[in-house]
């Protein structure tokens, strides 16, 4: 709860933060993401980004290292160390799966991935068009230093890469160089490791290519239960889909690559191996090229990635041949700008119900109507600050991704702006421990599910605001766009004044109904700058009255009871607070330039928290107290600090920022805290933004900004913000 006076009062916005999932881009809190522990030699990360060429707000990566290196030029390589980032050990890792993307390079090129220091191989990650950004999953092995190469053949670009797991060479998994293993092209430099499957001729409609893998390519001729290929569509001449399966099955209703006319288009694809070592290409509509490199490839055996035929999982659409392999999450509709789809993975079609930490999906965003990206990640854990596919309106684009499963087996899938189609199909599983969380999306550092209720002075009436899916209703309107708030402990009440000149009126009123309860005189000249605050048990309240003259005259705190009886009142108050157990923290200046915090216990003397410089004549005005009674916050002109409850350390800066920040408010579990960041709320007048932020008290300030895509930012949907206007902002 916190008490504050400051700017002209409002009314009240109430956002439901059943899954704070509202935030434009996550930035990963923890240095180290969450693991999935495999039995399979394969360890599961939430998708970390390792490298970005590009600087500029909400472009980081896990460390803050090799960020804003600069774009990467023409038969150029950039050496990236991968161990001991993003959860990939120091040393023990062999190979890593990452996403490397090509963002607006500036003509056609293709980029490869490989080991530190090898020969750089015949064979293409990524073949991109001008000014097209581009992803694709890979698998490539690291060096003994831990690092990898990544190569531009022509022109430049911008380029990100995101870890999504690693291997610790236990028999899980055999990273090779990539080598091409067919190739339907003729050609200078167009040629296939061993001369086999090369020169073939396009890949024509309703057509299958069968293909020998194993032997080639440094695959060995037997033991093999799976591969890893980079399978590229070259020059389609129409719209159609590749999918790529065990030779001589049925083609399963999937897809691995989806192309358009034209468009050259890459996709990593894991496959089955059977005991003929073959697989089967098949192409439905036109023509296209093909070529394939092979990345690394499985054992056989209960202890390795567990390969599957293709089975759907998801599909946001409806309609003939249009299913999923048991008709579950079937004709969702299309997923929303800042939306979250869960999907459960295991107990469906061939992935088992227990003993799964991870699966390879193919995901496909179809026909989206917006530049956006969609990420996938463990459910119930933060978003990361990472993409899985970089969409562009009316292009249809796949992308494989292995992504650990949450402890109940599913998986959250996100877009950030416009709508789209989505198509899941399943490629295999990895045995071993789930990861954390479960059920519902995150937002970026955001908090989890059932995260309580967090009001907000905003524009008209009550609103209520479900953020966890994406809805706003209409609550009582109970007072009008000049009001300030309190909500009480319980969340069943909320308390303001009524500025009647020499007098105030303070108003108790139901929060659900917003019919009055009970009113009282509180006394004094107040204008438009009281807030009434109820003590935790409901029984005293707390305001700062200001004299006649609000910035010469004195404040003062009043306490009284229920029915308006004064209890006590202390001159030269400039913020209060109640904490949890029913102590009243007060802050006062101590001297022309410093601030003191002082904590009135309900038993015991008092006793000064903290003293501090403070950053403007008339801050700080906020502070709240966490739930279980352990830390202080407080806004202090551009920061909010924090400070222990107990004394005795001084306050650690918690966020930063080039204006004032304001209005903290914990979490019910104390691991979040929301705020108000000064004018970029996008709302008339001076409207504030909303943030939440993680409370690492330890760690770096967190630094906020006005632009939309600060990953700490509350939004409902793409440039929609959540706005505080008023002098409220209270988590319940």
């Amino acid at each position: 709860m916190s008490l504050h006076v400051g700017r002209a009062r409002r009314a009240v916005l109430v956002l439901v933060l059943v899954a704070v999932s509202a935030t434009v881009a996550s930035v990963a809190v923890d240095a180290t993401p969450p693991a999935a522990h495999a039995a399979s030699g394969f360890t599961g990360l939430a998708p970390a980004r390792l490298w970005d060429t590009r600087s500029g707000t909400g472009i980081v990566t896990v460390d803050g290292t090799n960020v804003g290196t600069g774009r990467l030029g023409p038969d150029a390589t950039y050496r990236l160390r991968v161990a001991g980032r993003g959860g990939v050990p120091p040393t023990g890792a062999t190979a890593v799966v990452a996403n490397v993307t090509a963002i607006d390079p500036s003509e056609p090129s293709f980029l490869t991935v490989y080991p530190a220091g090898a020969n750089r191989p015949n064979a293409s990650n990524l073949n991109t068009d001008a000014g097209r950004t581009l992803p694709n999953a890979v698998i490539v092995p690291l060096s003994a230093a831990g690092e990898i190469d990544v190569y531009n053949a022509a022109g430049t670009t911008d380029v990100a890469v995101d870890v999504l797991g690693w291997f610790d060479g236990s028999g899980g998994f055999t990273g090779l160089t990539p080598a091409r293993l067919w190739e339907t092209r003729t050609g200078p430099g167009l040629a296939t490791v061993d001369g086999l499957a090369s020169g073939t001729g396009p890949l024509g409609a309703n057509a299958s290519f069968r293909l020998r893998v194993t032997g080639r390519g440094n695959v060995p001729a037997t033991g093999v239960g799976a591969v890893a290929l980079n399978v590229t569509a070259i020059a389609p001449t129409d719209a159609s889909f590749v999918t790529v399966y065990p030779a001589g099955i049925a083609r399963p209703n999937a897809s691995n690559l989806n192309t358009a006319p034209g468009r050259t288009l890459p996709n990593m694809v894991i496959v089955p191996v059977p005991a003929s070592g073959e697989i089967d290409i098949y192409n439905a509509v036109g023509s296209t090229h093909v070529a394939v490199d092979v990345l690394g490839w499985f054992p056989s055996g209960p202890a390795a990635l567990q390969p599957l035929n293709p089975a759907r999982l998801w599909d946001t659409r409806s309609g003939p041949g249009i299913g999923t392999t048991d008709g579950l999450q079937l004709g969702t509709g299309r997923l929303a700008g800042n939306g979250v789809f869960t999907v459960q993975v295991t107990g469906r079609g061939p992935v088992p119900a227990t003993g799964v930490s991870a699966v390879a999906l193919n995901v496909t965003a179809i026909a989206p109507d917006a530049g956006s990206f969609i990420t996938a990640y463990p459910a119930g854990q933060n978003r990361p600050t990472a993409s899985n596919l970089n969409t562009a309106p009316g292009r249809t684009l796949p992308n494989m991704v292995i992504v650990p499963v949450s402890a109940d087996g599913k998986v959250d899938i996100f877009n950030f702006a416009g709508s789209t189609d989505v198509a899941v199909d399943v490629l295999g599983w990895f045995p071993g421990t789930p990861a954390g969380g479960g059920g519902g999306g995150g937002g970026g550092g955001a908090p989890p599910v059932d995260a309580g209720l967090l009001y907000v002075g905003g524009l008209t009436g009550l609103d209520v605001v479900d953020v966890g899916l994406l809805r706003r209703y209409v609550g009582p309107d109970a007072i009008d766009a000049d009001t300030d708030f309190a909500v009480n402990q319980a969340g069943t009440e909320f308390t303001y004044a009524i500025d009647d000149g020499l007098d105030q009126t303070v108003v108790i009123a139901d929060l659900t109904t917003g019919d009055i309860k009970t009113q009282f005189q509180l006394g004094g000249y107040q204008v438009a700058w009281s807030l009434v605050f109820p003590s935790p048990d409901d029984t005293r309240y707390a305001a700062i009255v200001f004299g006649e003259d609000s910035f010469t005259d004195p404040n003062i705190l009043r306490i009284v009871t229920r029915t308006g009886q004064l209890v006590a009142q202390l001159p030269g108050a400039r913020a209060a607070a109640w904490a949890p157990d029913g102590s009243l923290i007060v802050l006062a200046p101590a001297s022309s330039t410093t601030y003191a915090m002082t904590v009135i216990p309900m038993v015991g003397s008092s006793y000064t928290l903290a003293t501090f410089t403070r950053a403007y004549d008339d801050l700080p005005t906020h502070i709240t107290v966490s739930a279980d009674n352990t830390l202080v916050a407080f806004g202090d002109g551009g920061a909010i600090w924090t400070v222990p409850f107990a004394g005795g350390a001084a306050p650690s800066k918690l966020v930063e920022s080039d204006v004032i920040l304001h209005e903290p408010a914990f979490s019910p579990d104390g691991n979040f805290l929301a705020f108000s960041r000064n004018g970029n709320g996008g709302g008339p007048g001076d409207c504030d933004a909303v943030y939440i932020v993680p409370v690492i008290p330890s760690g770096p300030p967190i630094y906020t900004t006005s632009a939309d895509t600060d990953p700490y930012k509350l939004i409902l949907e793409p440039f929609s913000r959540v706005t505080s206007c008023g002098e409220g902002l209270f988590w319940r």
